[in-house]
C-alpha cells in the first residue's frame, strides 16, 4: 500500500545531527501506514548508521535505511526516489529540521491542487547557531542584537540561535495558492523546501531525477525541471510548517560564494540547466532565464570576491 508522503534524508557522517533531524519528524499524526522515512547512507564512517538503527527499533517509526555506496548526495536521493512508496516526496539534509512535524496540512493542500501542479514549496528559515564555546571564544556576534537560547537535548549544553525567514518567501504574495510560473516567472525555487509528486505513480509521466555528475546546483536543476513540468508551483504557508536550514561553513554554497572561485562551476550549471529545459526549438522559458540571472546576480553582488582564491592584489602608489 502506498504512503501519503516519503521523507528522504541523504546522510553522510551526521552523528552529531541526525538524531535531532529525526526528532523533528517524530512523533506526528502521520505514522507508519501514511508516512515513511528513507535514510540513504552515503558511506558514513562515524556512528550515523547506528543512531538511525536505534530509531528503527522504535515502534512508532517507519524508517528504511539504505546503503548509498558513497556516490554523493544526488545519487543517494535518486536511490530513495526509486524506493519511495509515498504519493508525495520531500527532502531534508541530515543536519536540518522541520519546525512542525504535522505533515497532514501540506498533504491535504497538495491533494486539493493535484491537477494544477507537480511541486509545492513552503517557508524556508535560515538558522544561525552559536555554541557556548563560540560565544566564549569569539564573543557575541556583532551582526546580531538578540539570540534565542535553548538546551541541546544531546549535549545538554546551551545553543544560541537566530532565525531568519528567507527573503524569497515574500514573492509568494497571494499566500497559500498555486502560482502560474509563465506569468510570475521570478519565483525561482532552487532549494529543497518542497514536496513533489512521485511521478512514478502518475500515468504517462516520467520520473525526474537529480543530476549526479555536476559539482554544484543539482538541487536547483531538479526543482526547476519539476516546476517546468507543470509550469506552476504551489505555496503552502499554514500551521507554522517550515524548513529549518542550519547554516554551516563547510557547505558547497558557503565555500564558493565568490564569483571568482565559482565561475567555471556556475557556467557548467547554467549550460546543463539550459540543456535540460530548452524546448525543441532551442528556447528556454522566462522562468529558467530568471533562475539563471538570479544565480549570476547574487554572486556578482557578493562582497566575497576573493574568499578562496590565492590571488593577491598589489596596490601601486602614484
Amino acid at each position: 500500500m502506498s504512503k501519503d508522503i516519503t521523507i528522504v534524508i541523504a546522510m553522510y557522517n551526521a552523528e552529531s545531527t541526525i538524531d535531532l533531524t529525526l526528532r523533528s519528524i517524530y512523533p506526528k499524526e502521520l505514522v507508519n501506514s501514511r508516512l515513511e522515512v528513507i535514510v540513504v547512507d552515503d558511506g558514513s564512517t562515524d556512528s550515523s548508521r547506528q543512531i538511525v538503527e536505534k530509531w528503527q527499533r522504535k515502534l512508532f517509526t517507519n524508517i528504511s535505511l539504505i546503503d548509498g555506496g558513497h556516490k554523493g548526495v544526488s545519487h543517494a536521493r535518486n536511490v530513495a526516489i526509486n524506493a519511495a512508496q509515498g504519493r508525495y516526496i520531500t527532502f531534508m539534509d541530515s543536519d536540518d529540521r522541520f519546525s512542525n512535524n504535522n505533515f497532514d496540512g501540506i498533504v491535504k493542500f497538495f491533494d486539493s491542487v493535484y491537477e494544477k501542479t507537480d511541486i509545492v514549496t513552503y517557508p524556508l528559515v535560515y538558522v544561525n547557531t552559536y555554541t557556548e564555546e563560540d560565544i566564549e571564544k569569539f564573543g557575541f556576534p556583532l551582526n546580531q542584537t538578540r539570540l534565542d537560547v535553548s538546551i541541546d537535548p544531546v549535549t545538554h549544553s546551551a545553543i544560541y540561535t537566530k532565525k531568519l525567514l528567507a527573503a524569497k518567501q515574500k514573492l509568494f504574495n497571494k499566500g497559500t495558492a498555486v502560482y502560474d510560473t509563465e506569468s510570475v516567472f521570478w519565483l525561482g525555487q532552487k532549494t529543497v523546501n518542497v514536496v513533489i509528486k512521485n511521478l512514478r505513480f502518475v500515468e504517462n509521466a516520467s520520473q525526474i531525477y537529480f543530476e549526479e555528475d555536476v559539482p554544484n546546483g543539482e538541487d536547483s536543476m531538479f526543482m526547476t525541471r519539476y516546476v517546468e513540468h507543470s509550469n506552476s508551483i504551489g505555496y503552502y504557508n499554514r500551521g507554522n510548517f517550515q524548513y529549518l536550514y542550519y547554516r554551516r561553513g563547510d557547505s558547497t554554497v558557503q565555500k564558493f560564494l565568490s564569483p571568482v572561485d565559482s565561475y567555471e562551476m556556475v557556467m557548467m550549471w547554467a549550460e546543463r540547466l539550459i540543456h535540460l529545459t530548452k524546448d525543441n526549438d532551442g528556447n528556454i522559458s522566462k522562468y529558467v532565464q530568471a533562475i539563471i540571472l538570479d544565480e549570476f546576480g547574487w554572486r556578482i553582488k557578493s562582497t566575497n570576491f576573493f574568499q578562496n582564491t590565492s590571488m593577491k592584489i598589489r596596490i601601486i602608489n602614484g
